[in-house]
């Protein structure tokens, strides 16, 4: 007998939107990754429903309706089209791009618009569910899709968005899908004049750990393969690397270890590749921040800055 996909998929959804209060994260998980399954193996989205429609178009009438719920449950409408977006770009289906358009609309929200930007981060993440050992649709090219159809249509609206608060989610949204991009498949989605801005932004977004991180990385993958671009912008980067990587008792660092230690990695790159003439000019202002970053509280922070400032000295060897 064959698994009706559509109606066990709309249970699912609907499981995860009334769960008790005290249900643990594994089972709402559970039911996500079940929801996932079926979108992707069992081709849920093709089926009709029992009351004639189909799977979209109740993901959709949820996410209309969540404008007049709470947060909370707003946000569980939004999670679950996260995921069931997710399920959706692995195996290029049908609905991957009007899905997007539910979750980029979402961002304007004013109320959970932070949050559906951060369930960006659920559409490349690593899945235990999605894989080919589960027999399930994994297409090779889905990181080049999802940068076509969400984060292009993201970096626009960033691009043309005066409101703070509303390019801040913006450049959350795009931090979550450029964190698991290649540098080839970054190039192949963008221009490297064309990103540094976003980059440079991003790093300095508040109270989100994750975005600041995503972005250093990004920096970290884009520095070594366009140089010329980062010398025409360098005090720029030098700047919000710098930034990033100050951490002192009275001046305390508004990145974690991690960023910080991608921060130094960063520069020792810069060092490398950057005309070394550049770099002289600037180079009391560097080691003065990475005098005070061998104080830092993360051990692999201060060796790194060590190894950044031996690069630093070594400098001179390359000039003649």
């Amino acid at each position: 007998m064959r698994i009706p996909a559509g109606d066990v998929a709309t249970a699912m959804i609907q499981n995860s939107l009334h769960m008790p209060k005290d249900t643990s994260r594994e089972c709402l998980q559970s039911t996500h990754e079940m929801l996932q399954l079926l979108v992707n193996k069992f081709g849920a989205t093709k089926e009709i429903l029992e009351d004639g429609t189909k799977l979209f178009e109740l993901m959709k009438r949820l996410v209309e309706d969540s404008t007049s719920a709470s947060a909370g449950q707003a946000v569980k409408v939004y999670q679950t089209l996260a995921y069931f977006t997710g399920a959706s770009l692995s195996a290029f289906d049908h609905t991957l791009e009007p899905l997007i358009g539910l979750m980029i609309e979402g961002i304007k929200n004013p109320i959970v618009g932070r949050k559906v930007a951060q369930s960006f981060r659920i559409l490349l993440a690593p899945s235990p569910v999605l894989t080919k050992e589960n027999f399930c649709s994994v297409r090779l090219l889905r990181n080049s899709k999802c940068f076509a159809v969400a984060a292009n249509p993201l970096i626009a609206l960033w691009q043309a968005a005066s409101d703070k608060t509303l390019k801040e989610k913006y450049l959350i949204a795009i931090s979550g899908i450029l964190v698991f991009m290649t540098p080839t498949q970054l190039d192949e989605g963008i221009e490297a004049s064309r990103l540094l801005p976003i980059i440079l932004e991003g790093v300095t977004v508040q109270d989100e750990q994750f975005t600041k991180t995503a972005f250093m990385k990004t920096l970290f993958q884009l520095a070594p393969r366009h140089p010329k671009v980062i010398e025409e912008h360098l005090d720029s980067v030098l700047g919000r690397v710098l930034d990033r990587l100050r951490n002192t008792y009275h001046n305390p660092s508004d990145s974690s270890a991690e960023c910080r230690v991608l921060a130094v990695e960063v520069l020792i790159l810069l060092v490398k590749t950057v005309k070394p003439a550049l770099l002289t000019q600037r180079a009391n202002k560097i080691n003065a921040e990475l005098d005070a970053a061998k104080d830092d509280a993360a051990w692999e922070v201060r060796k790194k800055a060590g190894d950044c400032a031996m690069e630093l000295f070594n400098l001179n060897d390359r000039m003649k």
